[in-house]
């Protein structure tokens, strides 16, 4: 008997917990970005990386376009929007841009059954994003 288990994917990239707060005007949630941004100079900064301000800056923006990117917690939540169930042979085309043999060789996944892709909404600006990101980190894969 041929057993799968479905994939529940949805985008990530963020250091904070979700969206919100990155794109809130509350008072606290400014609070958590400027804390925040602190806290990503203060890294570099161990790291010895140099220019640690500007660059926490092109990073706490990276991660704000991120977020801008993505849906809210409640959306991803939606079982409507996310039951979006795809054969893995139709990954590579639904979403171009992403290793999906390398990522679905790890050692967690299976390519031998079918999977969930999350909500179909705002997919090309988060693509356009993890690219960017990834040049910006010097990967390319």
């Amino acid at each position: 008997m041929r057993r799968s288990t479905p994939a529940y994917l949805l985008a990530g990239g963020l250091g904070m917990p979700d969206r919100d707060y990155y794109l809130s005007t509350d008072a606290k949630m400014v609070a958590f970005q400027t804390a925040y941004r602190a806290h990503i100079a203060t890294v570099l900064r161990l790291a010895g990386v140099g220019d640690a301000d500007a660059k926490a800056g092109r990073i706490y923006d990276l991660e704000h376009r991120i977020a801008q990117a993505q849906v809210s917690r409640a959306e991803s939540e939606d079982v409507h929007k996310a039951n979006n169930p795809w054969p893995v042979a139709q990954f590579a085309a639904r979403r171009r841009g992403w290793t999906w043999p390398s990522f679905l060789k790890a050692p967690a996944w299976t390519a031998s059954g079918p999977s969930s892709s999350g909500s179909r909404s705002r997919s090309a600006s988060c693509r356009a994003l993890t690219a960017r990101s990834l040049w910006m980190s010097g990967r390319t894969t």
